[in-house]
This record gives C-alpha cells, structure tokens and sequence, in this order.
C-alpha cells in the first residue's frame, strides 16, 4: 500500500466513532475500524474511485456505515468526518 497520513483530528474522530460503535455492539467498534482502513487502502491505491467533491476533494463513504461516516483524500492526507 502507499503511505498516507492521518490528520489527528481524523484520528480523534475515528476513535469516537469506534468508541460510539463499540457501545452499540459488542465488537462493532472493531468492525467499523476495518471498514475504514479497507477503504483508505483502496483511495490511496485507486484516488479516483472516490466521488469528486472539488478539484483535489474526493470523498467516499463507509459503505456498512453510509449515513455516519464519510473519508475525505485530498492527495494523500486523509480526513475522516463522523456525526451521530
């Protein structure tokens, strides 16, 4: 895989969101984890499988998670948004 790099907030807001998954569903906060970080490999390796947001934006939901989550690449810095 290419490298990529995880803004921190992204990071924090990963952790939230597992934390919040986790206290769903036993072993959910895991499960939400792997699904994103499939789908980053898969944006670093293929950027344009993303939806294109602005010129450089591209934006791809968590498909097990559509109406929670979304990731942002932009290059190769990696933005995560999660919303309750």
């Amino acid at each position: 895989m290419k490298g990529f790099v995880l803004d921190p907030l992204a990071e924090e807001d990963l952790t939230e969101a597992a934390n919040y998954y986790e206290s769903q569903v036993s072993g959910l906060g895991e499960d939400f984890l792997d699904e994103v970080f499939t789908l980053i490999d898969r944006l670093v390796s293929f950027p344009e499988s993303g939806s294109r947001k602005t010129k450089i934006v591209r934006v791809a939901r968590v498909r097990r998670f559509p109406t929670m989550s979304s990731i942002r690449l932009t290059r190769i810095w990696i933005g995560f948004s999660f919303w309750q």
